[in-house]
């Protein structure tokens, strides 16, 4: 009995460790620190393969670094070890629509997964792989696809009373994003979306390199100089 206890304390021990381990990789990544990001992802698939949502955020890392046959790799694995998760689907599209290409066939298969009430993949890869749809659509400026995207992100997260909870910053990062695009140099909509972002993690860069960036769309430079400062020191 002593020995079946003492497997199952080490089982947790390591999982939790993992669990750690990912999610300060999955930080670096958001802080576009890929290079760093990179290892921590190998260290952690290299010992005994990786879950299809690790292999998930390892490809989302190479994704933003730039490394699309990379990323295509991680998610083709992530598929294979779970067809059932929405995120390496969407990983795939998006890898898609960066070259050009038709990726609806990939989300299609993820928002049926997304969709089913019977699947068993958890609120977070369904919200997460939505994100990364709407995030490729709107990169293409297909608003009118990312629109909807994104208004599915606030079904799932609309309560009983019909009041909209979020907790991911990404939700409102999104949504920034997609008012960047559709109301140019009008920068409000963006602006009070990112600023929501930032309320809900300070530390999330990504929200301050966007602010930046918006005030320099309109050549605002000391200001846009001033969140990019603030990322440099957050990260």
């Amino acid at each position: 009995m002593k020995h079946v206890f003492l497997f199952f304390t080490l089982s947790v021990a390591a999982t939790a460790g993992t669990a750690q381990t990912q999610a300060g990789a999955v930080t670096k990544t958001l802080n576009e620190r890929y290079e760093d990001a990179s290892a921590e992802f190998r260290k952690l698939i290299q010992p005994t393969g990786g879950t299809s949502e690790l292999y998930f955020y390892a490809g989302d890392n190479y994704f933003y670094w730039g490394e699309l046959d990379s990323a295509g790799v991680m998610f083709s694995k992530g598929v294979e070890k779970d067809a059932g998760n929405p995120l390496n689907h969407a990983g795939l599209g998006r890898i898609a629509m960066s070259k050009g290409e038709n990726g609806s066939a990939h989300f299609s298969t993820a928002l049926a997964i997304i969709n089913d009430k019977a699947s068993t993949a958890d609120k977070k890869s369904r919200e997460l792989a939505l994100l990364k749809m709407a995030e490729a659509n709107t990169s293409a400026k297909k608003l009118d696809q990312s629109l909807i995207y994104l208004n599915k992100v606030n079904e799932l997260n609309t309560g009983k009373k019909g009041a909209i909870t979020v907790t991911n910053p990404e939700v409102y990062l999104q949504w920034g994003d997609y008012y960047s695009e559709k109301d140019g140099f009008n920068l409000s909509g963006a602006l009070a979306q990112y600023s929501k972002a930032y309320e809900l993690n300070p530390q999330y860069t990504r929200t301050l390199l966007r602010q930046g960036q918006l005030y320099v769309k309109v050549r605002n430079w000391d200001e846009g100089l001033k969140y990019f400062d603030q990322a440099i020191a957050a990260d």
